[in-house]
């Protein structure tokens, strides 16, 4: 039942697949985890290849940024997820970050605590249009620094940009090789 549902049933594939073939496997499987490591090829493209055969990326990106039929989003890893299931995370942009845990509080301050660092962010996406993290400088109050080794590494631009795509309120318009360019989200 595992397999069938996870639609690694039947023979391999013969015909090149389409958009609709990508969509039916996202659709089928709730997402499509991204991960920027390839030693073969991304992730997404392995999840396919296993159920579809040779799927060209261009097609991926089509289905992605030009149709949105799929979005990225914080699944339960960074993925591609179905624009069909956004009601479903809708629920949990509105709310980011809930909860009472410690890293909840922390990422609730510093976003209360840079209000003008994001209002700075979204107001250029809205003029600009999509833009690369490059594009954006640091405008931390409170910077952000993620090194648990305690080495000072200012990750602010980053952070802010994560905590905006957590919430909602800016998403992934496309990427340019590995780069993502950002947009508001109702784009």
């Amino acid at each position: 039942m595992a397999i069938v549902a996870q639609g690694l049933d039947g023979p391999a594939p013969r015909p090149r697949p389409d958009a609709a073939a990508v969509r039916a496997v996202a659709e089928r499987l709730g997402c499509l985890q991204l991960d920027p490591t390839s030693v073969v090829a991304r992730s997404h493209l392995l999840v396919l290849h296993a159920r579809l055969g040779a799927v060209d990326p261009v097609v991926v990106d089509r289905v992605a940024y030009e149709e949105r039929a799929l979005f990225e989003y914080w699944a339960h890893e960074a993925s591609y997820v179905c624009t069909s299931d956004l009601a479903i995370h809708a629920d949990r942009m509105r709310s980011w970050p809930g909860g009472d845990t410690v890293p909840a509080r922390r990422a609730a301050a510093w976003l209360e605590a840079n209000a003008g660092f994001r209002a700075h962010v979204l107001a250029r996406l809205a003029a600009e249009g999509p833009l690369p993290i490059g594009a954006f400088e640091n405008r931390a109050a409170v910077p952000h620094h993620s090194d648990p080794w305690g080495t000072p590494t200012d990750r602010s631009v980053g952070r802010m940009l994560d905590i905006l795509w957590m919430r909602g309120e800016i998403g992934i318009a496309r990427r340019e090789g590995g780069t993502r360019l950002w947009d508001l989200f109702e784009r």
